[in-house]
């Protein structure tokens, strides 16, 4: 679509909801995630603002760090989610933003 932003065709495109970024891209040397967080950060909709996530809660920043890698993107537990913001499709295992953002799945 070429009124789409960039953020809305990564993710909000049918064309790649089966992943919601790129594994790894957290790594990529202009994104290096864990050389910026040392402490609990907020984590954003990319599209419309809402806040999403909260990381790392009830965990370190090393335990966070370690699930990150082993699933290849950033992986949050329930205690970090801001629930209001989030929508499930029970039948895929989906999980959106309330703006429609595909964020990954369960």
């Amino acid at each position: 679509d070429a009124n789409e932003t960039l953020a809305e065709a990564v993710c909000c495109d049918t064309r790649t909801s089966a992943n919601a970024e790129p594994q790894f891209l957290y790594e990529a040397p202009d994104i290096q995630m864990f050389s910026k967080l040392d402490t609990v950060t907020t984590f954003y909709d990319s599209v419309c603002g809402l806040p999403l996530f909260r990381a790392p809660m009830n965990r370190s920043m090393d335990e966070f760090k370690t699930d990150t890698e082993n699933h290849g993107w950033p992986s949050f537990r329930t205690e970090e989610a801001i629930m209001e913001n989030l929508v499930t499709d029970t039948k895929t295992g989906f999980v959106y933003s309330k703006c429609g953002t595909h964020l990954g799945s369960y």
